[in-house]
């Protein structure tokens, strides 16, 4: 909904205000929303939000063939609403040669989440239990619908969510002057400050940073077991468990502490010189953009205030009537209330953890430009400018749960993944299989924080980028129907916003994905000049005019260069790599394909020759636990160009001035020319340096007809 008025207090006086407001609700429900399982016959167990429980038969491919599961299976339920408060000020004010605006731009955002997840309980069956007899059991034997009517689940879980409600406040201010300094010169000259406020979570539920530097709470009993069975890559001593989650609270409900404000000032001219005779203009400018910051793209983190719990199934044990485990009693213990933050950095250890950079700063762009427009022939009009632009502070996202730097090296060395006597084995409450399992690989020991999953703090403003083009336009227009329009681009985009190892202090330095350094557009049209209207034949009869007026014809050619290949974690050999981005065609018999490289110039790459012109990958290894040191992408390996040719006839059948039929035929990608897709680059892939698909569509021809009245 939005309001607006516009007053005007004197002939060079003019307001503007606007008043806008927007919902946006995003709700995922079932036929099952609602439902409470005990109407089933299920335990009464508290819930968050009732849906009907969810029932997975697992061996049905060999068991019961049809039925694979009862209740929701693929939708996760749940709502996202979404209100935006805003207010925008504009007032213009004309003062002799200046054109002066100014105002602000206030907005709020609120967004709610609630995933109900199982908060039915979801249970599983497959034909273990009633395929074992004793201690054997016989896979080609038993049925999951069996289990299913004996009560007797393969495993079950049940949800109990918690619900987020974030607010985040932004103001903007700005003013600018439009100076007619002469009749040949203008000037541009403004100015704009931007805040985004911290975000908060208004129920004091939600995470609000990591702690790197502190001991965690399960941290003395870990190093001690540790202690009891080093392993000699790793040190007693040097076996360390720090950092956790940190909460939010009724009393500080900030997520994340945004601290810059921006001020981002602006400048530009545009001058025609006399001594050109007015037909030239030059154009250049400057200025600072500000990227907004949205916390909650990556959604409300709350680990710790949502518990899964686990049915405690033993696998074969036969069942007894009401037991444990069993669909009658399938959680003895009741459902484990959520933790919340009473645990501290101990909450949601042993699992994978999100959270905000807890120092969110305001990425920002500068932007730069020179150019030159000239008129001539009068007909013609040429332009040719320069632009260029920065990215500083770009929000990334940062892995800091790594493999020490000092444990590996530029070799592969598959031993750090051997598995090692766990230390963490019985102290982590919900620590899942770090918890459960009595041996874990020597890696996870090795982190900076090995208590922990995968951790991924969001929106670090560690990124960066740098933008230089070349553009040239030419366009052409007449009176007898004819236009002419060309472009072309030469540019260079780098950026630095991915780590090429999670242990580097900053992110690569490399060519961008979205870099297409060659850029060409020419486009004709031309409307044939005979026929009603038209330059010959003009008040020809309206019976010549049909079948001799009203036709036009275009056509159009594009050329984009191909985005560049990125390359996983793969050992050059040395051997020259012989790239052809379209060497896609089929060698001998139809499952044979020629790879696009040479795919022994990579070490990993086990290869056999089987023509003397391809070589076939059979598979091969790729380095683990390195240090990677051959980068991701260059400049130099692309994927296949654009360049594509398009065309097409029009015929008009002119009712009156402003009334016609139009008949059109159109031939898209007219010469049929694929562009093949990327390589294969999996090197542990048979089709490794293969091309096996294209990136655009065949050739399309197509009738229509359109009625204009």
């Amino acid at each position: 909904m939005t309001l607006g008025d516009i007053v005007t207090f004197n002939p060079s006086t003019v307001a503007e205000i606007r008043l806008n407001y927007t919902r946006y609700s995003q709700p995922s429900y079932t036929n099952g929303d609602g439902f409470n399982p005990s109407k089933l016959g299920l335990p009464s167990l508290a819930s968050a939000h009732y849906i009907f429980p969810r029932f997975f038969f697992n061996a049905f491919g060999t068991q019961n063939g049809t039925v694979t599961s009862l209740g929701a299976t693929t939708q996760t339920p749940g709502t996202a609403p979404f209100n935006s408060d805003d207010i925008f000020i504009d007032v213009i004010k004309t003062f002799k040669l200046h054109t002066m605006k100014f105002g602000m731009d206030g907005r709020k955002f609120q967004k709610g989440n609630f995933t109900f997840g199982n908060s039915g309980g979801l249970y599983n069956f497959d034909n273990g239990f009633t395929s074992a007899f004793g201690a054997d059991t016989y896979a080609a034997t038993g049925s999951d619908l069996a289990g299913f009517l004996l009560g007797t689940p393969s495993s079950a879980s049940y949800d109990y969510n918690s619900h987020a409600v974030a607010n985040q406040t932004y103001l903007g201010l700005f003013a600018q002057d439009d100076w007619r300094v002469r009749t040949d010169l203008t000037l541009n000259v403004g100015l704009r400050v931007d805040k985004d406020f911290s975000p908060n979570e208004r129920e004091g539920t939600a995470v609000s940073g990591f702690d790197f530097v502190d001991a965690n709470p399960y941290g003395a009993a870990a190093m001690a077991a540790y202690s009891a069975n080093p392993n000699s890559t790793l040190t007693a001593a040097n076996f360390k468990v720090l950092g956790g989650l940190t909460f939010n609270s009724a009393g500080n409900t900030k997520i994340s502490n945004f601290t810059s404000t921006m001020v981002s000032p602006r400048i530009g001219f545009a001058y025609s010189p006399a001594l050109l005779g007015k037909s030239t203009v030059v154009r250049g400018g400057f200025g600072i953009f500000v990227i907004p910051i949205f916390p909650f793209n990556n959604g409300i983190q709350q680990q710790g205030f949502s518990q899964t719990t686990q049915a405690p199934i033993v696998p074969y044990a036969p069942p007894t009537a009401n037991g444990a485990g069993t669909l009658a009693n399938p959680f003895p213990n009741g459902i484990t209330p959520p933790s919340g933050s009473s645990l501290g950095l101990g909450t949601f250890v042993g699992q994978a953890v999100n959270f905000l950079d807890p120092n969110i700063k305001n990425g920002y762009s500068e932007r730069w430009h020179l150019g030159l427009q000239h008129q001539f022939f009068k007909s013609w009009l040429g332009e040719v400018f320069y632009e260029g632009s920065t990215g500083r502070r770009l929000p990334i996202n940062e892995s800091p749960n790594f493999v020490q730097r000092q444990y590996e090296t530029t070799a592969s060395n598959p031993g750090l993944s051997a598995s090692v006597t766990n230390p963490f084995y019985g102290i982590l409450p919900n620590g899942g299989s770090l918890n459960s399992g009595k041996t874990v690989a020597l890696t996870q020991l090795l982190q900076t924080y090995p208590e922990f999953g995968t951790l991924t703090e969001y929106n670090v403003p560690a990124g960066s980028s740098i933008f230089h083009a070349l553009d040239l336009h030419v366009e052409h227009r007449t009176g007898y129907g004819l236009s002419i329009l060309a472009n072309y681009q030469w540019s260079k985009l780098l950026e630095a916003v991915t780590f090429l190892n999670n242990s580097d202090p900053k992110p690569e330095y490399r060519i961008s994905q979205y870099d297409h350094s060659t850029h060409a557009v020419i486009g004709v049209s031309y409307a044939l000049p005979y026929g009603r209207g038209r330059h010959f034949g003009a008040t020809i009869p309206r019976y010549l005019d049909l079948p001799l007026g009203g036709w036009n014809i275009a056509s159009s050619w594009f050329y984009q260069q191909g985005a560049p290949l990125t390359f996983g974690n793969l050992t050059p050999t040395g051997q020259a790599l012989n790239y052809n981005p379209r060497q896609a065609t089929e060698f001998g018999n139809a499952s044979t394909t020629c790879p696009s490289f040479n795919i022994n110039a990579f070490a990993n790459s086990v290869s056999t020759t089987s023509t003397s012109v391809c070589k076939n990958g059979n598979g091969g290894t790729q380095p683990s636990n390195n240090i990677r040191t051959f980068a991701s992408q260059y400049s130099n390996l692309r994927a296949d160009a654009l360049n594509d040719w398009d065309a097409s006839l029009l015929k008009n059948f002119n009712f009156t001035d402003s009334s016609y039929l139009q008949f059109r035929f159109e031939g898209f990608n007219v010469i049929n020319r694929p562009v093949f897709s990327g390589p294969n680059l999996t090197a542990t892939s048979s089709a490794f340096g293969q091309i096996t698909g294209t990136q655009n569509s065949n050739r399309i021809v197509q009738l229509g007809a359109r009625l204009v009245f």
